[in-house]
């Protein structure tokens, strides 16, 4: 079993003491800690508190659980609703783009200049 781990003072303390020049067993023998504790204090000065963790990285990250959630709520598309969309697609593709102009989409609706959702305030 490993000692405890370095309190933000006992970090301190070992950095104060690099920089006023001591050497890494004196440091050692001041702070009761391991030279190979007070060297990677000294090492490690500049980055985060806490690396990485060392071993095996998980096999399914935290983005790959998110894309599968996302699949898992949207309905599958059985081969009749395949077939559907392909042949809408057949029909309406040689449509210009002045008749596609002319066409109200769903999301249309949401546009108001009355207010949140067509709503005036009274």
């Amino acid at each position: 079993m490993g000692a405890k781990e370095l309190t933000p003072d006992e970090r301190k303390s070992i950095l104060v003491l690099h920089d006023a020049g001591l050497k890494l067993s004196a440091i050692s023998e001041a702070t009761h800690r391991s030279i190979g504790m007070c060297h990677k204090v000294i090492k490690l000065r500049d980055t985060p508190s806490k690396p990485s963790r060392r071993g095996k990285p998980n096999k399914v990250t935290e983005r790959d659980q998110l894309v599968k959630v996302q699949e898992g709520l949207e309905p599958e598309l059985l081969p009749r609703h395949q077939t559907a969309h392909k042949k809408w697609g057949d029909d309406h593709g040689d449509k210009t783009n002045a008749e596609w102009a002319a066409v109200p989409f769903s999301d249309e609706k949401k546009w108001s200049l009355d207010g949140p959702n067509g709503l005036q305030n009274r």
